[in-house]
């Protein structure tokens, strides 16, 4: 094998050629983008939002099995989609939502991270159960008692931190011995790696995925900084920053527990730095314990998971 300490910088044209690959991605279906639109407004009228759901079959029949699930827990059936927005409330449709859209994106194989067909959804799912555990018991690991993250933000922003992979696939696979080399000979990240040998990597590649689907700014900021929670812009927002390294958390000891995880799973490392910086406390006794929690969210996972497999 050669000293890759020597090879030169990546060039701009291979990120630029990535770039172009996003552009070539399938539009999303009009229902979802103005979904997703008037999901923002917190002032949206539930009838109008009803009406712009029922006019995409798939998603008012995908959204009606999903809600029905044991994964959302709800007292009685949801017959229509008008009482879908009505009992769930407007942050959890969002999040509903956001999963028939992973569903659709991130459910096929991925040779390149040695990633069969749904592993990569599978993660995005157990990784946004996660965060959301995790949001919603966070006054037992911030040194701020009184601060509080909505869960199905955290569990909407967690979801698709890995899509830049669904394009960077084919370029990891041409080129995995070098970037594996690296990786172990510079003491990196598989993510660093792919940086230096292909130019870009999958957060890269995700960034201008968000920035084509116009996504909103924290699930941006997932998909940009998931593995490298340091190196984003301070907010100067507390919910912010903590939103961020809950979802590196989260993605990490999904990876920890092998769920969805391909061939750059070995190379993760959680930054415990990041998390006592953001003022989450985690010793080894409370990181056990956690990790215990969310091995138990297991049937729920499974539940989400089957529901839109049938």
């Amino acid at each position: 094998m050669s000293d890759l300490s020597s090879r030169q910088p990546p060039t701009k044209l291979v990120v630029t050629q990535l770039v172009a690959e996003v552009d070539r991605l399938p539009e999303l279906p009009q229902a979802v983008v103005q979904v997703i639109r008037v999901l923002e407004d917190p002032d949206v009228d539930a009838d109008d939002l009803a009406n712009i759901i029922r006019l995409d079959p798939n998603l008012t029949l995908q959204m009606l099995r999903l809600s029905n699930s044991a994964a959302y827990g709800l007292s009685r059936r949801v017959e229509t989609v008008k009482d879908a927005v009505a009992i769930l409330g407007q942050n959890t449709l969002k999040s509903l939502v956001y999963t028939i859209l992973s569903h659709q994106t991130l459910n096929h194989e991925l040779p390149g991270y040695a990633l069969k067909t749904g592993a990569l959804w599978t993660h995005a799912v157990t990784g946004a159960f996660y965060a959301k555990h995790i949001a919603k018991n966070i006054h037992r690991f911030c040194a701020t008692n009184d601060v509080k993250l909505d869960p199905e933000v955290a569990f909407t922003a967690a979801l698709l931190r890995d899509i830049g992979k669904i394009i960077l696939t084919m370029y990891v696979g041409a080129n995995y011995a070098e970037i594996d080399q690296y990786a172990l000979q510079h003491q990196v990240s598989f993510h660093d790696a792919e940086h230096h040998i292909i130019g870009a990597s999958h957060t890269e590649v995700g960034q201008a995925i968000a920035e084509r689907w116009q996504l909103p700014l924290n699930i941006y900021r997932a998909i940009a900084y998931h593995h490298t929670p340091m190196a984003a812009s301070k907010t100067g927002n507390l919910h912010d920053e903590l939103l961020l390294v809950l979802i590196h958390l989260a993605d990490g000891i999904a990876t920890l527990l092998g769920q969805g995880v391909g061939s750059d799973g070995l190379m993760y490392q959680i930054d415990f730095q990041a998390l006592k910086a953001s003022g989450l406390n985690l010793d080894r006794g409370g990181f056990e314990q956690l990790i215990a929690d969310l091995i138990n969210l297991q049937p729920q996972v499974d539940e989400m998971l089957n529901s839109l497999r049938a």
